[in-house]
């Protein structure tokens, strides 16, 4: 868990409560770092987790949780983490192609043409998901539904209205419960215009955006990119740091005082 990041996220303290997080990166910079700390940050305070991985395997997420101190794999048999595997169900959608297998049941079944309502079923798939919070220990904690690249689903084929419906239904289900957050992640290519269209629909109805950009100035050994955080929820008010991701923690400073861009 990144504690220099949480302070700075406001929620080394208190888990966000009832918030959709919007995490992206540009062309030059990886925001992954910030969905990796805010899985540990919810089950390192005993809080389940509904990841849903498009854009990295399980067996990623388990990798790099693993550095932090989470065996994921431990999270799941004890039912702290439920997912809903995208990359293993594109594989199996694929393979059911070509055996001429029905595909239907597949939430990514729209991609053969199978569906016209392109992501309901993976809406579905997670609000199961929810459903068996609901009906186990946990049920009064405080969650985190993570879906780890909205962008994916634009290049699998969705439209920008399919995709901002879908965030929209994930969005009211952490809306019904008291301790409910929703982070999405996503990659956004400035120089498109139906990408540019689609982050600010989506940046229009989060509570926080956190953005992660590379350097102007190009590559540096010391220094990553820029993270700016923007609140929306109560005052609006922005901030802005440089950070440098290392094995098991993230550095962050002020703009300018890191010698190796000044």
């Amino acid at each position: 868990m990144f504690s220099d990041l949480n302070v700075f996220l406001e929620c080394e303290k208190n888990l966000p409560k009832r918030k959709f997080i919007l995490v992206t990166n540009d062309h030059r910079s990886d925001s992954s770092f910030v969905l990796h700390n805010m899985i540990s940050l919810f089950l390192k305070n005993s809080c389940p987790v509904i990841l849903v991985n498009i854009a990295q395997s399980f067996n990623h997420y388990h990798n790099v949780a693993l550095k932090l101190g989470i065996n994921l794999k431990k999270v799941v048999e004890e039912g702290k983490l439920l997912c809903v595997d995208g990359l293993k169900l594109l594989n199996a959608l694929i393979e059911s192609y070509f055996e001429e297998q029905n595909c239907l049941n597949n939430p990514f079944s729209f991609i053969m043409n199978c569906r016209e309502h392109s992501l309901m079923e993976l809406y579905l798939s997670i609000k199961k998901k929810v459903e068996m919070l609901d009906n186990s220990s946990t049920k009064d904690l405080n969650f985190l539904i993570l879906i780890d690249d909205f962008s994916n689903l634009q290049s699998l084929g969705a439209s920008n209205i399919e995709v901002i419906n879908f965030i929209n239904y994930c969005h009211s289900l952490i809306l019904r419960k008291t301790g409910g957050c929703l982070v999405i992640g996503g990659s956004v290519d400035f120089d498109d215009e139906d990408s540019h269209v689609l982050l600010n629909c989506i940046s229009h109805s989060s509570d926080t955006c956190i953005q992660i950009n590379g350097l102007l100035t190009g590559q540096s050994r010391d220094v990553d990119g820029e993270i700016t955080v923007t609140e929306k929820s109560g005052k609006l008010s922005k901030k802005i740091m440089q950070f440098k991701v290392e094995e098991k923690s993230v550095r962050l400073f002020a703009r300018g005082t890191c010698s190796a861009v000044l």
